[in-house]
């Protein structure tokens, strides 16, 4: 994928937030760069994303089919969740008992 071919939009299909659990029942939200990008990977069909974060040499990949996100130096994984916009349907949706947790903190921006 090229730079030039991320939007600031992603297909309908892909209307929601993606988060990661940071504790048990924490769920965050990517910040927005790193958010769109994620989407847009959904929406082509890609099952993974690899990325980084500012401070960090660390490498992230996240797999969209298992949900999960894994640190590949240290083999470290979270899980993540999908939550569709409301009134999008329920795939991929998570239960109110997740929902109810969500933090208002944001992850870092990407580095690219």
């Amino acid at each position: 994928s090229s730079e030039s071919s991320y939007s600031s939009e992603a297909d309908a299909g892909a209307e929601g937030t993606w988060c990661f659990e940071e504790s048990p029942g924490n769920w965050i939200p990517f910040q927005p760069a790193l958010q769109a990008k994620l989407k847009t990977a959904q929406s082509l069909g890609e099952p993974k994303f690899v990325f980084t974060l500012p401070g960090s040499a660390a490498v992230y990949e996240a797999d969209l089919e298992a949900k999960t996100q894994t640190n590949w130096d240290s083999g470290h994984q979270r899980k993540l969740t999908f939550r569709p916009n409301e009134g999008q349907g329920s795939a991929g949706a998570s239960s109110p008992a997740e929902s109810s947790k969500t933090s208002s903190r944001v992850s870092p921006p990407l580095i690219k």
